[in-house]
C-alpha cells in the first residue's frame, strides 16, 4: 500500500525574501539597527524545509525542497555610522553570511537525500536539520570573529575566496 502525505515544517514569515541566493544590496536591509552592539550590520537568513514522504512496504521515502530565505526586516546596518566608501566592504561582509545560509542549504538538501529513513522520519529530519544549522551558524561565529580581530580587508578577501570554493563545491567540509 502506497501512502503520500504532505508534511510541512517551520512556516515562511511573510516579509521575507524567496529569492534563494542573491546579491544583496542596501534596500535588503529593512530592520531597525541593534544600538547596543558594536558591529555595523546584521544579515539574517533562514532555512526552512518540506517534503513529501512516500511509504511502500516499510520503506520511507522523502522528496525535500529547501528554501534559503532573507529575513529582510530582522537584518540591518547601521547606514548613519558607515561611510560611504566603506559601504562596499560592509555589504560584501554581510554577502558572506548570506553565502554561508547558501552553502547551509546545499548541505542539507545532500544530507536529507543520503539518509535513510524509518518510521520516524520528522524526528529524523529535524535533527539533521538541527545539526546543519548548528554547524552553519558555527562557521558564521567564526566568520565575523576573525574578520573582525583582523580589522583588515586581507582576512575578509581570504573567507571570500574560501566561502565563493565552498559554494562551488557544494559545502564546506571542515571548519577552518
Amino acid at each position: 500500500m502506497r501512502h503520500s502525505i504532505l508534511i510541512f515544517l517551520l512556516i515562511f514569515s511573510l516579509k521575507t525574501s524567496a529569492q534563494e541566493y542573491f546579491k544583496l544590496s542596501i534596500t535588503d536591509f529593512q530592520g531597525t539597527p541593534d544600538a547596543k552592539v558594536s558591529f555595523l550590520a546584521y544579515t539574517q537568513w533562514r532555512l526552512n524545509y518540506r517534503f513529501n514522504i512516500t511509504v511502500l512496504n516499510k520503506t520511507y521515502t522523502p522528496e525535500f525542497k529547501v528554501v534559503l530565505m532573507l529575513d529582510k526586516d530582522a537584518s540591518w546596518i547601521k547606514t548613519n555610522e558607515i561611510k560611504k566608501e566603506r559601504l562596499a566592504y560592509v555589504l560584501n561582509h554581510e554577502q558572506g553570511h548570506f553565502k554561508i545560509g547558501a552553502i547551509a542549504k546545499k548541505e542539507l538538501l545532500q544530507q536529507f537525500q543520503a539518509f535513510t529513513y524509518s518510521k520516524n522520519y520528522k524526528a529524523e529530519a529535524d535533527s539533521i536539520f538541527q545539526k546543519v544549522v548548528t554547524k552553519y551558524k558555527t562557521i558564521e561565529q567564526q566568520y565575523d570573529k576573525e574578520i573582525h580581530a583582523a580589522k583588515d580587508t586581507v582576512q575578509q578577501y581570504k573567507w571570500d575566496a574560501y566561502l565563493e570554493e565552498s559554494f562551488h563545491k557544494k559545502f564546506v567540509t571542515d571548519v577552518r
